[in-house]
């Protein structure tokens, strides 16, 4: 069954992408449909990690397509997601984050473009210097 939702794909070095899922998780109180992680570790052949994508392309496409998030611009799993862009359909984001993962499932349900300029924003908005602005959270000892 397919969601009336954009899939979001993470595809990171290590264990990056599976641990940006867990935090976004527990930010947002609940398992989220449709959001996985394909780690690349140094030893993941090419044609391995383009399968293991390629599979879970399939497990969370939505109606709206699904968002490609990647650590980093250039690295390996950033080529990886770029094989797969469709644009239109499936969007590639280099440069993932938290606040840019939380951007995006705070707003899944708005068309594919809209989500792609959500999560930039995210990304943007979520990188601050602490003297530049207050990082304090209202409720002090709060992680």
């Amino acid at each position: 069954m397919t969601l009336p939702m954009a899939g979001i794909l993470i595809i990171a070095h290590q264990h990056l992408g599976h641990e940006l899922v867990r935090a976004a998780q527990h930010i947002m109180g609940r398992d989220e449909a449709a959001l996985a992680a394909v780690d690349i570790g140094p030893e993941t052949a090419y044609e391995e990690a383009r399968e293991r994508i390629r599979a879970a392309l399939d497990e969370v496409a939505g109606e709206e397509g699904v968002i490609i998030l990647t650590d980093m611009y250039g690295g390996t799993p950033a080529n990886l997601g770029m094989d797969f862009l469709d644009p239109g359909r499936i969007e590639v984001i280099a440069g993932a984050s938290l606040p840019m993962l939380v951007r995006l499932l705070t707003y899944r349900s708005r068309p594919l473009e809209e989500q792609v300029q959500k999560a930039l924003e995210g990304g943007r908005e979520g990188v601050v210097l602490g003297r530049s602005r207050s990082l304090r959270h209202p409720s002090p000892g709060h992680l």
